[in-house]
């Protein structure tokens, strides 16, 4: 498949994502199972993107979901970016939560919602384009070797918008510190990027 049929196929997925949520929204209780079975496999995919386990990854599935059926009514979508954004938001927030109740020496708590506010891709790819890319799937499997800290600072700098200081602030270091985990964190992934044959300079 080229890279324009797949994008079609991606735009015309969207599209139907959207259609089936504003047919749950209209009040068809029915049309939820469909808008769940095209939710869970990109939900669980971004929740392992974040560094989490299969079972975990379908934990925050399962939760995003029940919040997406819970709080759907209230939501507004005029684009299927949108729609994925807005659950994104709610997937991204429930994997800091996880993070948070497993380790609240690592992560303090205002920085959850300081990431929970910035953390939404506006416009995320389909998922059946994005598990395509292998590139993508290698950097996942690198991030997931780190160790929990060095995956935490990483990736809320990186996906979840913090600047330095607001990182070294949530996570209680200093600046320098933060600075020396985070570029420790991105060489490990760079290496292992490299080791998997990619050119990442």
């Amino acid at each position: 498949m080229t890279a324009q049929e797949r994008q079609a196929d991606s735009a015309s997925l969207g599209e139907e994502v959207l259609a089936i949520a504003r047919a749950f929204q209209r009040g068809e209780r029915g049309s939820f199972d469909r808008l769940y079975e095209r939710l869970w496999g990109p939900v669980a995919l971004r929740a392992s993107r974040m560094g989490l386990g299969a079972h975990e990854a379908e934990e925050i599935a399962q939760r995003t979901l029940v919040r997406v059926y819970l709080y759907a009514a209230r939501a507004s979508f005029d684009r299927p970016q949108q729609l994925w954004a807005w659950v994104y938001t709610i997937a991204t927030r429930e994997v800091y939560k996880l993070w948070r109740k497993r380790r609240p020496d690592v992560v303090a708590g205002d920085v959850l919602e300081v990431w929970a506010s910035m953390a939404a891709d506006a416009s995320p790819g389909p998922p059946d384009v994005a598990e395509a890319d292998e590139a993508l799937a290698d950097v996942e499997q690198c991030v997931s070797a780190l160790d929990e800290a060095g995956r935490m600072v990483l990736l809320g700098i990186l996906l979840g918008g913090l600047t330095f200081r607001q990182a070294a602030k949530a996570h209680g270091l200093s600046l320098g510190q933060l600075k020396h985990r985070y570029e420790k964190a991105l060489g490990k992934v760079r290496e292992g990027m490299r080791a998997k044959g990619h050119d990442v300079g």
